[in-house]
């Protein structure tokens, strides 16, 4: 039998997150069928078996190594078999409504709208900003020179029960129809862990469907999730930005912004490499 949806969880040395997170999805197997695909980016074969024979429900497929968060999730939904395949982070754990609530928004909403992005929750319930516009220049000056805490001031973190048609949702937990999917195709594998999503929405506009933020399915983040970025995370993540500016915006404004980058990061003392997309 077919199920409703196919959960696809890329899985990076966190297996007490995954663990949270596989039996959120048992618990919200009460009015909506799944299957369960787990990518494996790292774990040794011993905790592979042990994920295994925890979650015998649950296809874990191993990477061979971690090649990013992209082609990892491709290769899984590659082999998917639902009508609807929702991403979710290895650390979100689903509230028990939350898959139900997601079938009947998607039986119910027009066909056009392709992606629907649930509500993410931090630490003692707090809404986390997951999803907003397009960026644009002046968004990514404001995310160079502004603190941490106030770089996502623009984006939207779901408050109000009413669904919002945004320009794009966080792959946290990101749900897209198969017709969505095979027509736009997998994401770009190019971005190895940061705004994969951003690029796959706007590839989806490009091709006439909505994306829309629809706070009725929810999902918690276990975890430490506003801690401060590494060095390397940071530069990855102001690379990925890049490569989106350089593949969806003008030349202008990606030679301008990759200047503006290694100054910034000068200034703070962090050799910015040299871009060549």
């Amino acid at each position: 039998m077919i199920p409703d949806f196919s959960i696809i969880v890329v899985h990076y040395l966190d297996e007490e997150g995954l663990a949270g997170c596989l039996k959120s999805v048992r618990r919200a197997q009460t009015a909506a069928s799944c299957e369960v695909l787990v990518v494996d980016n790292g774990s040794d074969r011993v905790r592979w078996r042990q994920i295994e024979s925890r979650f015998p429900e649950a296809r874990i497929l191993a990477s061979g190594g971690n090649a990013g968060f992209s082609q990892a999730a491709n290769r899984a939904m590659s082999e998917a078999r639902a009508p609807l395949l929702v991403l979710l982070d290895q650390r979100a754990q689903l509230a028990p409504a939350a898959l139900s609530e997601l079938k009947k928004f998607f039986a119910q909403a027009p066909d056009e709208v392709g992606i629907v992005g649930g509500r993410l929750l931090g630490a003692r319930g707090k809404p986390l900003a997951s999803a907003g516009p397009f960026p644009n220049l002046a968004s990514y000056l404001c995310r160079l020179a502004l603190p941490a805490p106030l770089r996502l001031c623009y984006l939207w973190n779901g408050r109000g029960r009413g669904a919002r048609r945004v320009d794009w949702s966080a792959k946290a937990f990101l749900a897209i129809r198969r017709e969505a999917y095979e027509r736009v195709g997998p994401l770009d594998e190019s971005f190895l862990m940061h705004y994969q999503d951003l690029e796959w929405c706007r590839r989806a506009r490009r091709q006439g469907w909505r994306t829309v933020s629809f706070p009725g399915a929810q999902a918690s983040l276990s975890g430490d999730v506003n801690r401060r970025p590494t060095q390397w995370l940071e530069m990855e993540s102001c690379l990925s930005l890049l490569r989106y500016f350089h593949k969806h915006r003008g030349a202008w404004e990606y030679h301008l912004l990759h200047r503006l980058t290694r100054i910034f990061f000068a200034y703070r003392g962090w050799r910015f490499p040299h871009c060549r997309f």
